[in-house]
C-alpha cells in the first residue's frame, strides 16, 4: 500500500511540473482518468479516456523513467494512435509496434520501447530467413582481394548491429548465402498472396541500419498506417516460416530456442494489451485536436522539439480511412441499367407486356503511372485492393499505363494487367493523356490513377468526372491533395504500401 502512494505521488508530482513547463502534456493529461490496473503487462497504457498503469512496475522504475514512460503515452495520445480507426486488417501487437516505430523515429529517449525491441526481433528473424547460412570471409596474407577463407558462423553467434551493418564488431566482414527463391510471397490473413520477400528486403534492409551508438535507425516520414502494413508483412512473414527453418538448419539448442520464443510470446502479449482500449473515438479525437489548436495559436509548446510538434501537426490534418474512402467512390460510379425481361411481368400491363429487371453494374478504368518509384510489387498490392473493394457492382475493370504519354491506346483489363505486367515506361510524368482518354470514352463511369503525384495539374472535358487519387504515400498525400481537391469531381487518398 505504502508503494502505490509512493507511485501515486511521483505520478501526481510529474503532472504539478508539467502545468508550468509542458502545458500541452498537462492538459492531454486532464482529459483522461488515471487509474490502476495491476494485470498490465507495461507501466502505461491509454485508450478510453483513461491511462493505467501497474503499480508493481513502476515501483521499479526511477522517477525519471516513470516520467518518460507518461510522457510517451501522452506523445501517443497526442499522435491520436489510440482513437483513429485502425488500420485495415492491422493486429493488436502490430499497432503497438507502428506506433512505437512512429514515436521512436521522431523522438529520442533512452527507456525501451516494446514496439522496437519486437521490431528487432522480426528483422533478426527475417534476416535468418533470408539468409539461410551466414558467414564470414577473412582475407588471407595474399594481396589478392578476391581470395577470401570462408567461416560458418551461427546467427546466435551475432547482434542486431552485427546483421544489419553486415561486418562484425572487429570490421571483419559478413557474407550470407541467400535463398534461391527471391520470389516468394508472404500470404495475408485473407490467403492472399501479395508482397514478395524481395519487396520486404528492399525496405528493411534499404531503410534500417544502425547508427555508431548501436540505436536503431527509422525513416522518419512513415505514419502510422504505413507502418502497420511494413510491420505486417515482415510478421506474416517470419511467422509461417520460422519454425520449418530453424528445425531445418538445427541453429540453436532446443532450450535456447524454446527460451527465446517464450521471450517472444510474452513480447506479443505486452503490444496485444497495450493496444486493447484503442477504438475509434471521434469525440476525444476533437478534444486532442482542440488542444493542438491552441498549442499552435499561442505558441505554448513546451519541450515538444519543432520536428514532433510538425508530425502531430500533420497527423491531424491528414484524417482518412482509405477503406471507407474507395467503399465510398466505388458506391458513386455504380449505375442502375435497365432490361427488358419476359420472366418479371409488368406491373401495369401484366404478362401481355415485357417486366423490366434493373441491376447495378457500371465500368471503372484505372490509370497506372508507371514513370516514377512504383514497383511491380506495390502494383501487385494495390490490384488486390481494388480487386477487395470493386468486386461487386463493378462490371468491368481496365487499366491503361502512362508516363508522359499513354503507353498503349487500348486498355487491358485488371486481370491480364496483374498477370503480365511490365514497366514500360521511364519517362516524366502528364496526368493529361490519361484524363483526355477518359474524357473520350464515356463508357466509363469512374477512373482512378494510381501514382506519386509528380506532375502538372490534368484539365478534365467532362462535366462531371467521377475520378479517384491513389497516392502512394502519405507524404505525396500531403503534397498534392489541395490541387487535386480543388478540380471538380476530383478527391484523393493513398494505401499504405508494404
Amino acid at each position: 500500500m505504502k508503494k502505490r502512494i509512493e507511485s501515486e505521488k511521483i505520478i501526481e508530482k510529474i503532472v504539478q511540473d508539467w502545468f508550468l513547463s509542458e502545458p500541452v502534456l498537462f492538459s492531454v493529461f486532464c482529459t483522461h482518468e488515471l487509474a490502476e490496473n495491476k494485470k498490465l503487462l507495461v507501466p502505461f497504457r491509454t485508450g478510453k479516456r483513461k491511462i493505467e498503469y501497474n503499480d508493481e512496475i513502476l515501483c521499479q522504475l526511477k522517477s525519471d523513467e516513470i516520467a518518460e514512460y507518461l510522457k510517451i503515452e501522452i506523445y501517443r495520445v497526442l499522435l491520436r494512435h489510440p482513437y483513429q480507426r485502425q488500420p485495415l486488417g492491422a493486429k493488436k501487437p502490430y499497432r503497438a509496434v507502428a506506433s512505437d516505430a512512429v514515436i521512436y523515429a521522431n523522438y529520442v529517449t533512452d527507456i525501451k520501447l516494446s514496439g522496437v525491441e519486437l521490431m528487432k526481433e522480426l528483422l533478426l528473424r527475417f534476416t535468418f530467413l533470408d539468409d539461410a547460412l551466414p558467414r564470414y570471409r577473412k582475407k588471407l596474407t595474399t594481396e589478392d582481394d578476391s581470395d577470401y577463407k570462408i567461416h560458418p558462423l551461427k546467427m546466435s553467434e551475432l547482434t542486431n548491429e552485427e546483421i544489419a551493418n553486415k561486418r562484425l564488431s572487429d570490421g571483419t566482414e559478413i557474407d550470407f548465402v541467400k535463398d534461391d527463391d527471391d520470389g516468394a510471397f508472404v500470404t495475408n490473413a485473407s490467403g492472399q498472396n501479395l508482397i514478395s520477400r524481395s519487396t520486404i528486403r528492399v525496405f528493411w534492409e534499404r531503410r534500417i541500419s544502425y547508427d555508431e551508438n548501436g540505436r536503431l535507425k527509422l525513416p522518419l516520414e512513415l505514419c502510422f498506417e504505413e507502418w502497420c502494413t511494413k510491420i505486417l508483412a515482415l510478421a506474416e512473414f517470419t511467422d509461417s516460416e520460422l519454425t520449418e527453418k530453424i528445425e531445418d538448419g538445427n541453429r540453436e539448442g532446443e532450450d535456447k530456442k524454446e527460451k527465446r520464443e517464450e521471450l517472444f510470446r510474452h513480447q506479443m502479449d505486452k503490444l496485444s494489451q497495450q493496444t486493447e482500449l484503442w477504438d475509434d473515438d471521434d469525440e476525444t479525437r476533437q478534444k486532442i485536436d482542440d488542444i493542438i489548436e491552441n498549442a499552435e495559436k499561442s505558441e505554448q509548446w513546451g519541450s515538444i522539439s519543432k520536428d514532433f510538434r510538425d508530425l502531430i501537426l500533420a497527423n491531424k490534418m491528414v484524417v482518412m480511412n482509405y477503406s471507407e474512402i474507395l467503399r465510398h467512390f466505388c458506391t458513386s460510379i455504380i449505375s442502375s441499367r435497365r432490361s427488358l425481361t419476359r420472366m418479371k411481368p409488368s406491373r401495369r400491363l401484366g404478362f401481355e407486356h415485357l417486366g423490366s429487371r434493373y441491376r447495378l453494374a457500371s465500368n471503372l478504368l484505372i490509370a497506372v503511372d508507371v514513370s516514377g518509384s512504383i514497383t511491380r510489387e506495390n502494383l501487385s498490392y494495390f490490384f488486390s485492393t481494388i480487386n477487395r473493394f470493386f468486386k461487386y457492382g463493378v462490371e468491368k475493370i481496365d487499366v491503361i499505363q502512362f508516363d508522359e504519354e499513354l503507353q498503349s491506346e487500348t486498355p487491358v483489363s485488371i486481370n491480364k494487367v496483374r498477370q503480365n505486367f511490365k514497366i514500360s515506361g521511364r519517362g516524366g510524368t502528364d496526368f493529361q493523356p490519361a484524363a483526355d482518354f477518359y474524357s473520350e470514352h464515356p463508357e466509363y463511369d469512374g477512373l482512378i490513377y494510381f501514382t506519386d503525384g509528380f506532375g502538372p495539374k490534368p484539365d478534365f472535358k467532362r462535366k462531371r468526372p467521377n475520378v479517384l487519387w491513389i497516392l502512394t504515400t502519405r507524404k505525396n498525400y500531403e503534397r498534392v491533395s489541395k490541387w487535386i481537391q480543388d478540380i471538380p469531381g476530383n478527391s484523393a487518398t493513398f494505401i499504405p504500401l508494404p
